[in-house]
């Protein structure tokens, strides 16, 4: 009996948490199939009695009066048969929207949060109509379906959706501004292409030409592909890590967005994903962000220390504008896809499922300022762009980042002290929030859970520090190494020019012995004793290889023990866990890399420090701006459902990865390297500075 009530209430019923029976407490899709005949019997019979009159007035509902017809003497009827027939027949399973308009008849998407369902109903049929049927529905599951108690507040995620309405989004002023910049700037960055060259050398001044140059597209490009602006040649390896990275982001979003989907077999999806190892990648999907975090902090300490130099003065004076670029660099791409998710999209779209991009939509119109200020984590109504939670916690990072330079050049200890004690405060308030929740009946701990735990525990600053601290720390080592290093060669290059046949003394100086009193004055120190033994030593590289992804594995796949929802796991070592996880994560990828740093580990240096990679992570933050906008259009523009797979959501993350860099190159070029080259020109501070040149000084991730 696959008529229209019936999968309204199999949708409904397998679409909450439903109890059916004392032995059975945790929803299980196969029961609910099971109990498929004896839904429908029930609701066969139960039909006739129900008062099909308006509940808010006395006068007959013409559609469910025609639909409770067609379901009486549908065999009798052609049309109803070829109504019924253009819709959905299952979960997800969403008919034929042209068949439906073929047939005369109006077609419906039902939306009960991961169920939906092309419903082809009644030319009668309007919105309010079935905003009655939904009352009906609930009316219907309380009185004849009692081992089936629903909250009625549930009653709002059940929702009709007219597709025709879909055809009624008209071109708002946001819309015309939001394509015509898109033109504009397009159009000018082709046109200062052909013009800026040709140009006489002494038709403009430096600056005027500099300016004008920032709109050069072709120079971008080239910029973009074969330009390498870095702080050192040994980080490179850093572009392959955030580039991977952004493909761990796309994989999880990809699944977390199932509820956007409309997979056939989403109730054993939904199943498999809670119950299988295969999906231990997806469940620590959210420590790729971790990553972004760390390099923040590690780049940031590097650029910004080589940048306050001088007079404490000057170094004060250098602070606005070190925040005034790094806010300007960010905005032209975050403002780009607000728009295109704002004004864009509904445009760009069309099928059964075209409201699922609303969701991301969020409060864009109302609160966009809080995204532009970089506090829309902080914002509790509800945000514009969920996924740019990430952006708001990496900019509030970063402003620690110059006043703790500055501690550090004042004294080294103190920088070590604060660092260390901001590490221990977020360990402090991350296990007070699970012990608060726990108690007053919250999250359940592990990986984070509920709504308090979004908004407390995976969306705040405070929570997610833990990350960037470590990258500091890992950055005072390496630095320490570096300047070293180029005392060392400075040493070297003296000592040559003085020497040029000595042979010996080279090598003396190459090992750091330029003379005895240099020697008795610079005894080595344990920082030196680490970096010449991992130089030297190929088993210790080795062993800082297999220890690093040996802790990078284990926090990965420990996790799925910590989500399952029969653990018996204690709350001291599931608080212990989720504190320690994305620290741990990210120091087991830094111990992993740090030989690189020191220009060993050839393999990996080859591998991440490709070239395709370092053209690949300056568009990285695009990447990340428009992967949901990407998913989104993905899935709202599908007309059929899907039957998941592994094989099939991989070959699907592909796709949306490398889509999403093909936009991210496109915004780089046409919104952001304009930007970075205006903010080059008058922001930039007289002396030459690291921050003024080179995609390292960006916000992980354009970098990221």
């Amino acid at each position: 009996m696959n008529l229209w009530l019936p999968f309204l209430l199999f949708a409904v019923c397998n679409s909450f948490n439903l109890d059916l029976g004392p032995e059975f407490v945790v929803p299980d899709a196969l029961r609910l199939v099971e109990a498929i005949p004896d839904i429908q019997s029930r609701l066969a019979a139960a039909l006739p009695t129900l008062d099909l009159r308006n509940l808010t007035g006395s006068e007959p509902n013409h559609c469910l009066a025609t639909m409770k017809d067609s379901l009486n003497h549908f065999l009798h009827s052609q049309s109803m048969a070829t109504l019924i027939k253009e819709s959905g027949f299952g979960i997800n399973e969403l008919g034929s929207y042209q068949g439906c308009k073929n047939a005369h008849g109006r077609y419906y998407t039902l939306d009960v949060m991961v169920v939906k369902m092309g419903l082809c109903l009644p030319v009668v049929c309007e919105q309010a109509d079935l905003e009655v049927l939904r009352d009906l529905l609930f009316e219907l599951i309380r009185k004849n379906f009692k081992e089936f108690p629903i909250d009625p507040s549930y009653k709002s995620y059940l929702n009709f959706y007219d597709v025709e309405k879909r055809n009624d989004y008209s071109m708002t002023k946001g819309a015309y501004i939001s394509f015509g910049l898109v033109f504009v700037c397009l159009v000018v960055g082709i046109v200062v292409s052909f013009v800026e060259p040709r140009l006489p050398a002494d038709a403009l001044s430096s600056r005027a030409r500099s300016v004008l140059a920032s709109f050069n597209l072709y120079k971008s490009a080239k910029n973009l592909f074969f330009s390498v602006n870095r702080v050192d040649p040994n980080l490179d390896v850093l572009n392959g890590a955030r580039t991977l990275a952004m493909g761990w982001v796309v994989f999880g979003h990809m699944l977390m967005m199932v509820e956007m989907a409309p997979f056939l077999n989403i109730l054993d999806l939904m199943n498999e994903i809670q119950g299988s190892r295969k999906y231990v990648i997806y469940m620590s999907a959210d420590l790729s962000v971790d990553v972004f975090f760390c390099f923040t902090g590690f780049l940031g300490i590097l650029v910004t220390t080589e940048q306050l130099r001088g007079p404490w003065l000057t170094k004060l004076k250098y602070i606005p504008l070190i925040y005034l670029h790094r806010y300007l660099r960010l905005l032209p791409v975050y403002a780009a896809a607000v728009l295109t998710l704002l004004y864009m999209l509904p445009h760009l779209h069309n099928g059964p499922i075209y409201y699922s991009v609303q969701s991301l939509r969020g409060t864009c119109e109302d609160n966009w300022y809080y995204n532009a200020l970089y506090i829309n984590n902080f914002h509790s109504g509800g945000s514009c762009g969920g996924w740019t939670w990430y952006l708001a916690n990496d900019f509030q990072m970063y402003l620690l980042v110059p006043p703790i330079v500055l501690l550090y050049q004042f004294r080294k200890v103190l920088a070590y002290l604060f660092v260390t004690a901001l590490l221990f405060a977020s360990a402090a308030v991350q296990t007070w929030i699970q012990i608060y929740n726990k108690e007053n009946g919250g999250g359940q701990g592990g990986r984070e859970r509920g709504d308090w735990s979004y908004a407390e525990m995976y969306s705040l600053p405070y929570t997610r520090i833990c990350p960037f601290l470590v990258g500091i720390f890992i950055a005072w080592i390496y630095m320490d190494y570096r300047i070293k290093q180029k005392a060392r060669d400075k040493a070297l290059a003296q000592a040559r020019a003085a020497n040029p046949d000595s042979l010996a003394l080279n090598a003396s100086v190459r090992e750091g012995a330029t003379s005895k009193s240099q020697q008795e004055e610079e005894k080595p120190t344990l920082l030196d004793r680490f970096h010449s033994l991992v130089k030297e030593s190929f088993v210790l590289r080795c062993v800082m290889y297999v220890a690093g992804f040996g802790i990078m594995l284990f926090f990965v796949l420990i996790n799925f023990e910590f989500t399952k929802a029969d653990n018996n796991i204690s709350n001291g070592v599931t608080y212990l866990h989720t504190i320690v996880r994305r620290p741990a994560f990210v120091f087991g990828l830094m111990l992993m890399m740090y030989p690189a740093f020191l220009g060993k580990a050839r393999v990996l240096r080859a591998v991440l420090g490709m070239e395709l990679f370092n053209a690949l992570s300056k568009v990285v933050y695009s990447a990340y701006m428009f992967n949901m906008i990407v998913i989104a259009y993905y899935h709202a523009t599908r007309e059929d459902g899907l039957y998941f797979s592994m094989q099939k959501m991989w070959a699907t993350a592909i796709d949306v990865y490398v889509l999403t860099f093909a936009l991210g190159i496109f915004t780089t070029l046409v919104f952001e390297y304009p930007i970075i080259g205006l903010s080059k020109e008058f922001l930039r501070p007289k002396r030459a500075s690291i921050i003024s040149g080179g995609d390292s000084a960006k916000p992980v991730p354009t970098k990221a």
